[in-house]
């Protein structure tokens, strides 16, 4: 899904809620990668865990995320550990 497929985008929940319906998944069994202050915004705002993407090019706060991994591996590591934890 894009933010194209749909009239408003971020910070319209939209997407996500979309996203969850369409994988059939309840917010608490999903978890969002993002690294803009409105992404990490929306996705909580639809009641999922997000973890953010560390950006170093740019000035972004991302202190609202749940977590804050710098590459993928660390990400990868972390929905490991969500996902043993049985996510929220």
């Amino acid at each position: 899904m894009s933010g194209e497929d749909f009239e408003e985008s971020k910070p319209n929940p939209a997407i996500y809620h979309a996203t969850l319906k369409r994988l059939n998944l309840t917010p608490d069994k999903a978890v969002v990668i993002e690294d803009s202050v409105y992404g990490i915004q929306v996705a909580q705002s639809a009641g999922i865990t997000v973890i953010g993407y560390l950006e170093t090019r740019l000035p972004v706060d991302q202190s609202k995320a749940d977590y804050i991994e710098s590459d993928m591996v660390g990400i990868l590591s972390r929905i490991k550990r969500l996902e043993k934890e049985g996510l929220n």
